[in-house]
This record gives C-alpha cells, structure tokens and sequence, in this order.
C-alpha cells in the first residue's frame, strides 16, 4: 500500500518552512481506496510570491484547521503505507518537522518518483513532475496544488508501475537510498558486526580507496543512519559505489574529531570536501573602536583565526552575557545592545559607561583582554586527559606554545606532574586551523576538569 502525498508550503528551508496544503492519496497499486485533502493554517504569513505561485492566499488559510489538528489522521492514514512523493525527501521532511515540533517522531518508509523515473525512463532532458508529465502525456491540472499534484504523482505512479511491475524492484527502491541497491557492507548482519563505540568509520570502494571518513560517538547507529535513506545524489552515489567499511575505535569524542579532521586532509576522500567545515562555524573575534574600545562582535568563521567558535548563535550569546557580567563589560561592546546610544545597563547605572565615553579605553580593555584570556588558549601548554580505547587506557591531546603537537594513548597511571612524562605518550600530528577551533570550542566549555596547563 502506498501514501501518495504532496504538500504546499510557505517556503524557506525545510526546517522552518510551515504547510499550507496537504493531499493524501491511498493508493493499494491498482485502485485508489482512500483520500484526504486539507488547506491548513500555517500560523504566519504567506509570502506574497509564494501565494502568486500557488494561488493560496493568506485569506484562504484563515480558519483552516491548523497542522495539530489533522497530525492523527496523517498519521492513521499513513500507517504501514510507503511515503510516495514527486521529490520525496522535501515533502518527507516537511512533514516530519512538524510533527517533530509536535514532539512526534514520525518515521516512514519512502520512495521518491524523480529517482524510480530516472531508474526506470532514463534519458530524460527534465524529470520535475510538470515537464516529465507533459512529456509522457500525462494530464496534470491545477498545478502547485497539493491536490492536483498529488493526482498527476499517481498517474505517473502508476505508469512506472505498469512499465516495471516486478515487486522487488519496488522494495529496493522504499527500503534502500534513493531507488540503488546497496552494497553487502550495508546488510543488517554486516552492520550489527560494527561496534557501538566513539570512533571514526571509513568508506572504501571496491578497489579499497577510503571515499568517505566520518566520526561518531555511535559508529553503528551513524553507519545505519547513512543507509537508511538517501538525502541528495551525491549522497546515493557515495553509497552505491561502497563496497566494504572499516573504522578504529577511539574511545574520546574529541580524539575522533580530530583524526576525522587529519584523515580528511591526508586522504582527501572523494565524498568529503578538501578542506571540510566543522560544526562550530560562528566565530567570535575582537576589533578596536574609533575611539579606541575593545569590542567584540559575532560572525561566520572566514580566514581570520576567531578567539572561540560556537555552533549557533544563541550559543554565542550565552557565552557573551556570562563575560559581561563577571567581568563588567559593555553590552553595546559585546554586540549584545543594538542601539547607537548608550547600552540599556548604562542607563540603568549597572554599565561602567565605556558605550558613553564616561569610561577610559585603558580601564575598560584591561577588563576585556583579561575576558579574552579566559576563553582562548593564545599561547598556553597544556595536556588534555581523555578516555581511552578500552577500559584501563587513557588517551592524551598535547598543545604546546597554542600549537596542537598531537596525542596518544597509555596504559600507564597518569599523574600529570611532569609535562615530560606526558610529552612521551604523544604521537606527532599537523597543527592547522582546523584542530585550533576544534581544541579552542573544547576547552572554552565550563566543565573541562581534565586541562591540565604546564
């Protein structure tokens, strides 16, 4: 049985992007045995450019039952039914988001048919569901509706069907990523053979070239999670052409990052990128005013080396507010007060007036650099001790002078009293700006009790 399902959105990302209309179609592979169709309340605004597309209107969805109130119809109907959808991953996502907001997981089988009509009609100048379906003279009417391009997804549904009906074609393509077969590595035997521990895993392809490194604090659930469906061609492809996997136990989450880090750069692996952006891509630097304040601001990594990195902004900020205020600086400096005026806590007499000029640049950058220090590690030595492989090991990150020297592991009882006991278990790596923002968000975090500085 197959959920043939289409929705309208208000556009934007699939995160964040809210449903305007949804159609559902049950189709049992030869008749049609149940539908529904609803406009919804996306609780925003429509844009006016999305609305000239679709022609749903801000007007049209007012009063319209808003996504919580259909979510458990969606969900019977759909229930032990294959996900179908022209471009399956978009309106897949969308629709779990939402129900994700719900604080529901909502996890169904898919299958996508651009990727069934690109296996089964290759060639084609252009499979988006209006020019495959003028193409092969299927009618397709009310376009960028949900209704109407649910309709036009089952007839070319049903043509695919008709032109390839062997039923295990069908379950490669619901089951597996994006309509391939996948290799032997991926069965369920040969993944329950990978351990679930922290760690790095490779790809290899059928000559044994590493194309992919990834690190996890699962391996297994991380290696499954690629094989479950695929997001992007270049996605699909990675996994068709994996023909065995391997990986290495490392037992600390921070080790993993940065031999993930080092392999990509040394192996260059073809499904990774050359010089791969890690998660913490916001960066915090510091710059003087005209009148001679330090001040720090908030932006996208670039080729400058940030004071710290964060994965989100919000993240960023929290950081900001604490230094403020255990070392009394000027929210209006700290990129936290938007205004060309004083800062709100100086107008409230809990600001030192630096954002007034009431303040010397001297005593207020004295205050700023020693907030600085605290979060950087400049010119620092220092061990990190970290877990090891297996019980009763210890892994060891040493950096030197602020450069990353490298790590190792032992078996020995760390008692970090002598930097030159600890120097002995480290094996040398290249110290890059990569492994500097990774050390530098590591240690920033407030509960690192296992720094030890020399």
């Amino acid at each position: 049985m197959y959920a043939i399902i289409d929705v309208e959105t208000t556009g934007g990302s699939q995160l964040r992007t809210k449903i305007t209309e949804l159609s559902i179609v049950i189709f049992d592979g030869e008749k049609v045995v149940d539908t529904f169709n609803t406009l919804l309340d996306p609780e925003c605004l429509i844009p006016p450019f999305i609305s000239r597309l679709t022609g749903i209107t801000n007007a049209m969805v007012a009063g319209q039952p808003k996504f919580f109130e259909v979510a458990r119809k969606i969900v019977e109907i759909t229930d032990n039914r294959i996900f179908v959808a022209h471009n399956a991953q978009f309106d897949y996502s969308v629709i779990r988001q939402e129900f994700k907001n719900l604080g529901y997981n909502f996890v169904r089988k898919t299958l996508c048919t651009i990727r069934l009509a690109r296996k089964v009609l290759p060639g084609r100048k252009s499979y988006s569901l209006g020019n495959i379906c003028k193409e092969l003279e299927i009618e397709h009417n009310n376009q960028h509706r949900a209704y109407g391009d649910t309709e036009a997804t089952l007839k070319l549904f049903k043509l695919l069907l008709d032109l390839r009906p062997d039923v295990g074609l069908f379950e490669d393509i619901s089951t597996r990523s994006g309509g391939m077969q996948l290799q032997k590595c991926f069965d369920r035997e040969n993944l329950r053979k990978i351990p679930e521990a922290t760690g790095i895993y490779y790809f290899l392809n059928e000559s044994g070239d590493v194309i992919y490194v990834g690190k996890s604090k699962n391996i297994r659930r991380r290696v499954m999670s690629h094989a479950r469906a695929g997001i992007t061609a270049r996605k699909d492809e990675m996994l068709y052409r994996t023909h065995s996997i391997s990986y290495e136990i490392m037992g600390s989450e921070l080790v993993a990052f940065l031999i993930e880090s080092e392999k990509i750069k040394t192996l260059r692996p073809l499904f990774n990128r050359a010089q791969r952006r890690i998660s913490h891509n916001i960066g915090l630097y510091a710059e003087k005013t005209d009148k001679g304040y330090g001040r720090l601001i908030i932006k996208a990594i670039d080729k400058q080396l940030p004071l710290t990195t964060f994965s989100s902004r919000a993240e960023s900020k929290r950081l900001l507010y604490a230094l403020a205020a255990e070392f009394e600086l000027c929210h209006s400096l700290c990129n936290l007060y938007q205004s060309a005026g004083p800062c709100f806590q100086y107008q409230i007499g809990e600001c030192k007036g630096a954002c007034a000029g009431a303040e010397k640049p001297a005593d207020y950058n004295k205050r700023l650099r020693a907030a600085i220090e605290k979060i950087r590690f400049g010119n620092k030595s220092f061990f990190i001790i970290e877990k090891g492989r297996v019980p009763g090991e210890t892994a060891v990150v040493q950096v030197q002078n602020g450069k990353y020297i490298g790590f190792g592991f032992t078996f020995d009882t760390i008692a970090p009293t002598s930097s030159d006991l600890l120097s002995g278990y480290i094996q040398p790596y290249s110290d890059n700006r990569d492994v500097r923002l990774i050390l530098q968000s590591y240690i920033r975090k407030p509960d690192r009790t296992n720094v030890v500085y020399y």
